[in-house]
């Protein structure tokens, strides 16, 4: 099973230039721009044989595992129709076919309330390739309420980064947690990466809104720390649930910190000092949740 590609936020101009610089059409391309849900990644594989086999973001969920009550949810009707259409359509294909969406609701993340627990989805892989959004869209077909809501089209890359990113919720009473922004038509692919953005509501931010500068900041790395992260993190791979798995969450929290401090920081270093003192921050913090 195909594991989900990474999307970059909006502020990582240089992964945008260098997408830019490779593809200038970039520059012209039809946008779509739907809601990002505050939920946790779900993948659908469904195989040549009819077999279903169900997936987090980065783990094979084997028979008897869950993640965040999703086989409970699939065995709701609509999505058990859905299902069904989708094995027709392998079967139709002689392909295999994964579905990923975002789970969410009741008892999943809670930073927004958007009530019962459902599944909309927003990619479609054919043979481990992603689909252009054009093409997903049309697959869905008769179930276009499954689908992440629609916030916009737009024309040019300019007008998809301007939009604004503070937004009344589709699915909610409340704000949207952001943005995802991507390109309609065609999928643009260098390297592993895939030109997919995300633009998030300041509140759901896991970064410091200003960059840290080592002069001013002895430990620029705790800005990275906060309450968004470690729930992002939870969204991931679950949640804590004993003292006993402190260190894994600890090392997993800090890991993707710090990838996403040295790509907006790529000349400042973090020594083992600084790194026992957010490992102390992640640990107050899972704590909280225990």
């Amino acid at each position: 099973m195909k594991t989900y590609i990474e999307i970059e936020p909006i502020y990582r101009k240089k992964y945008i230039n260098s997408f830019v610089e490779k593809f200038p059409d970039l520059s012209t391309a039809e946008f779509i721009l739907t809601e990002k849900i505050d939920g946790t990644n779900v993948r659908l594989y469904f195989k040549i044989d009819g077999t279903l086999v169900l997936g987090s973001r980065n783990q094979v969920l084997e028979e008897g595992k869950d993640h965040f009550w999703l086989r409970e949810v699939i065995k709701e009707p609509k999505y058990q129709a859905f299902i069904q259409y989708v094995k027709g359509k392998v079967a139709e294909k002689g392909k295999e076919i994964m579905m990923v969406g975002e789970l969410f609701g009741e008892g999943i993340n809670n930073r927004i309330i958007y009530g019962k627990r459902q599944i909309r989805f927003f990619d479609l892989y054919i043979e481990d390739q992603i689909r252009p959004q054009k093409e997903f869209f049309e697959f869905m077909g008769d179930f276009s309420a499954l689908c992440v809501p629609v916030v916009g089209k737009v024309q040019g890359l300019e007008n998809a980064l301007k939009f604004p990113e503070v937004f009344q919720s589709k699915i909610s009473s409340g704000l949207a947690e952001g943005l995802v922004i991507k390109p309609y038509l065609k999928i643009f692919r260098q390297g592993g990466s895939i030109f997919y953005l995300k633009h998030k509501n300041p509140e759901f931010e896991e970064r410091p809104t200003r960059k840290p500068h080592k002069k001013t900041r002895p430990n620029p790395l705790l800005e990275y720390i906060s309450k968004n992260r470690v729930i992002d993190m939870f969204s991931k791979v679950g949640k804590i649930t004993s003292k006993d798995q402190l260190g894994k969450y600890v090392s997993l929290i800090r890991e993707d910190a710090l990838a996403d401090f040295q790509k907006d920081n790529p000349a400042v270093e973090i020594d083992k000092k600084q790194l026992k003192a957010v490992n102390g921050k992640i640990s107050q913090l899972l704590l909280d949740f225990i």
